[in-house]
């Protein structure tokens, strides 16, 4: 597959995964010292905190090298990466002096194909997704999002 269908291939499963809920973006850009890649993020809003370009709340990031077509977790700038956000458990002696403790989001990398690829990106979006929700009642950024409307919150109450 080449990297163009790859891109639409991987936009059409986080579409089929996402709705138009959540903000996505899936790009093809050139290394800097070669190679070629496939850059993706998810986020809760396109909503640019403390107006940072690129900063989204609960922001997460893959980066598909083409080489060999390996799928990892990308931190792109200072943002995204694995991890969202939520606030500190005050009763845990381990948490108690943090500001925002990091959650991980399952990820398990893919075998080198490119129907892997976009299956895993696929189940990035659901672990995303469930992430969030598990992690409801602490999560941050809670004035710029509505994750009521995101996770359909309303309904499982």
């Amino acid at each position: 597959m080449e990297i163009n269908e790859i891109v639409e291939a991987i936009k059409t499963r986080l579409t089929e995964k996402l709705g138009n809920m959540f903000p996505f973006n899936v790009y093809a850009v050139n290394g800097s010292f070669g190679g070629n890649y496939v850059c993706m993020w998810i986020a809760c809003s396109t909503h640019e905190i403390n107006s940072v370009n690129g900063q989204r709340p609960q922001m997460v990031s893959l980066m598909l090298d083409m080489d060999g077509l390996t799928l990892r977790p990308q931190s792109m700038g200072g943002n995204g990466g694995q991890c969202i956000y939520r606030q500190p458990n005050m009763e845990d002696p381990k948490e108690k002096y943090l500001v925002m403790k990091s959650v991980k989001v399952p990820f398990r990398k893919p075998k080198g194909t490119a129907e892997a690829v976009v299956d895993c990106v696929g189940k990035f979006a659901d672990n995303y997704i469930t992430t969030l929700a598990d992690n409801y009642d602490a999560l941050r950024y809670k004035e710029i999002v509505d994750y009521d409307a995101l996770l359909g919150m309303d309904k499982r109450n």
